[in-house]
């Protein structure tokens, strides 16, 4: 198969597996505008303890959103440069060079540029949409290297390549299975690295306000929590907090397992 052919069947196999993963984030979209549902809660029950099953929604809502933007993208990216693209190329360089300055930019800006997309299009249940591509968005240079680690741990291309197998062969039948599972707690792990970012919920927050409340999920509600001052609020807050970082550090325990013991 010439290098125009197997280009042309790696895109085919990206988009394919781009659109199976985004599907379920598509599906659940849709099914929040018919019913008319978005995390929105009364501020005050944000402050004083209430909206629990609001902001838990809220954020689980916003993990499946990001995670269908960052995984199909994330992973097909690695794939393509860890496996097929020339290392000395210059759009080689070139994409390395985005996802590296992507890693360098702060959340804040990611939510800035969020916030101005929500405020064009006002609409509060695409603006959910939206604020789940922010963090997907800020997510994806993240899988994007873990990814390329799994992918690199991977042995035997040389030998299967000496058999006869095609280059999408070793990467769909060896690498791919050998890199599954790395893969997989790879992209969990940056997914809980953001449920904590607070900055670009604020912005997206800020936009998606209604009359009749303001955008929940568990950092902006921590952060409603520790403005109102009460001290039964800012217990919960620091539960919250500590609860996030607890399940942060044992998702990174278990995903840097079979690195170390490969």
């Amino acid at each position: 198969m010439s290098r125009l052919g197997r280009a042309g069947t790696l895109a085919v196999w990206v988009v394919g597996v781009g659109c199976a993963a985004l599907l379920p984030a598509l599906l659940l979209l849709l099914a929040l505008g018919a019913s008319g549902w978005v995390p929105v809660a009364p501020v005050g029950e944000l402050e004083v303890g209430g909206a629990w099953l609001t902001a838990l929604g809220g954020s689980v809502v916003l993990l499946i959103l990001a995670l269908g933007v960052a995984a199909p993208l994330g992973v097909g990216s690695a794939l393509y440069l860890s496996e097929f693209a020339s290392p000395g190329a210059a759009s080689t360089r070139s994409i390395r060079a985005l996802f590296r300055g992507m890693a360098g930019v702060p959340s804040v800006v990611y939510g800035l540029g969020g916030g101005l997309v929500l405020a064009t299009v006002g609409d509060a249940g695409l603006a959910l949409g939206v604020a789940g591509g922010t963090l997907g968005l800020l997510a994806l240079p993240g899988v994007v290297e873990t990814t390329e680690r799994a992918l690199r741990v991977v042995r035997h291309r040389d030998a299967a390549r000496s058999l006869g197998a095609s280059r999408l062969q070793v990467v769909s039948r060896l690498v791919l299975p050998g890199a599954g599972a790395d893969i997989v707690k790879g992209v969990v792990a940056r997914m809980i690295d953001i449920i904590g970012e607070t900055a670009p919920l604020l912005l997206t927050g800020v936009a998606l306000s209604l009359d009749e409340g303001a955008f929940a999920a568990l950092p902006h509600r921590v952060y409603a929590l520790a403005l109102s001052g009460e001290p039964s609020a800012i217990r919960e807050a620091l539960l919250i907090s500590g609860g996030l970082v607890a399940l942060a550090m044992v998702v990174h325990l278990v995903a840097r397992r079979p690195a170390r013991a490969s």
